[in-house]
């Protein structure tokens, strides 16, 4: 099975559990293939429609973003301004960030040697918003947002 055919059969899930991480996980990383723009986009949906995440399909779509945004491409390691544009347009197309995908972001920004500013002053302001709006909804901020502002 292809990574497309794989994200067609996913997609319109409404739980995508730790089986379905799995699954992809060895088609992502056992056949060797690099992910094209289109599959991109198309996991960054599929993930963005669920309406919940098993922790194994978290951590398969922070891994697998980052991969495909930061190791794909050369140079490997800088994430470039096609990157960055197209990076910060699929985190914007809804009104509401997950959570996971600021996760993702966090992560890409670590693991790159070299990020647009564009990119690091987007990854700033989500921060910044989602602090805000931890802080006017619950008063405090737990240890995995202080975690997450280090």
């Amino acid at each position: 099975m292809t990574l497309t055919e794989a994200l067609t059969a996913l997609d319109g899930k409404a739980v995508l559990d730790a089986e379905d991480a799995l699954a992809l996980r060895k088609i992502l990383y056992g056949q060797g293939q690099p992910v094209t723009r289109e599959e991109g986009d198309a996991l960054f949906q599929l993930n963005a429609d669920a309406g919940s995440l098993s922790p194994e399909w978290r951590a398969l779509f922070i891994e697998a973003m980052t991969d495909y945004i930061v190791r794909q491409e050369d140079p490997v390691g800088y994430v470039g301004e096609a990157q960055t544009a197209w990076l910060i347009e699929a985190v914007s197309r809804r009104r509401r960030v997950r959570e996971d995908e600021v996760e993702m972001l966090i992560h890409v920004v670590e693991a790159a040697d070299q990020v647009p500013a564009v990119l690091s002053d987007f990854v700033l302001g989500l921060m910044r918003a989602l602090v805000l709006g931890t802080i006017q909804h619950r008063r405090a901020l737990s240890a995995a947002d202080v975690a997450r502002l280090r």
